[in-house]
């Protein structure tokens, strides 16, 4: 039997062209008026289509936060595409988070990234997105420390994976502690303070 693609129709495309718009919207509101007050109804509204809609699409308004992780991998895909071979670990590094740093500040906003780590924290690990190895953000730095260490810019004993979670890790904190602090702080800056600190710690032999 021959397998036969899925055509995608006219109604296909304009399914998909409503969930962007109303995840465009959800982001855009709540970055604006704030997470407790935006409701579904306004951002269904806000978007011109029905609450039902809204219900098709997600499953509630914290899933559309969820959903900022498959954007900002493609972000991470876009950065590191082009990116040199003969880019130093350090260098690498660098770039993963100021790609982080700015779509977290610049294209979320501090109210939107709190609203993602309050999700995060609630729900069960199998779920949490923060913490999900598989993604392309921790791919980027398993293959940043591989690199790291055979250049020997990292310290070789140092466990791999243990490196991993400890790069991951502080990413993580960066965010959480400039949301912690409301945003009084520059994550731009916080990230490049830290980082330094990593960095000679990755080196230390």
């Amino acid at each position: 039997m021959i397998n036969k693609e899925k055509r995608i129709t006219k109604r296909d495309i304009l399914a998909q062209q409503t969930r962007e718009k109303l995840y465009a919207a959800s982001i855009e509101l709540v970055a604006k008026y704030g997470y407790d007050t935006v409701t579904i109804d306004d951002i269904a509204q806000y978007v011109g289509c029905s609450k039902g809609a809204f219900y098709t699409h997600f499953q509630s308004k914290d899933a559309v936060f969820v959903e900022m992780f498959q954007h900002i991998d493609k972000k991470y895909f876009e950065a590191f595409q082009n990116a040199s071979e003969h880019m130093t670990a350090s260098d690498r590094l660098s770039l993963l988070m100021d790609t982080m740093v700015n779509y977290c500040e610049n294209t979320c906003g501090l109210d939107v990234m709190r609203i993602v780590y309050i999700n995060q924290i609630s729900k069960t690990p199998h779920i949490n997105h923060l913490t999900e190895n598989t993604r392309l953000f921790y791919k980027i730095i398993r293959d940043t420390v591989e690199i790291g260490i055979q250049r020997k810019e990292f310290n070789s004993n140092l466990d791999t994976e243990e490196m991993v979670e400890y790069i991951a890790s502080f990413a993580r904190s960066a965010i959480f502690d400039w949301c912690l602090y409301g945003g009084s702080i520059s994550l731009a800056d916080l990230s490049k303070k830290r980082l330094h600190f990593l960095l000679r710690a990755l080196s230390m032999n």
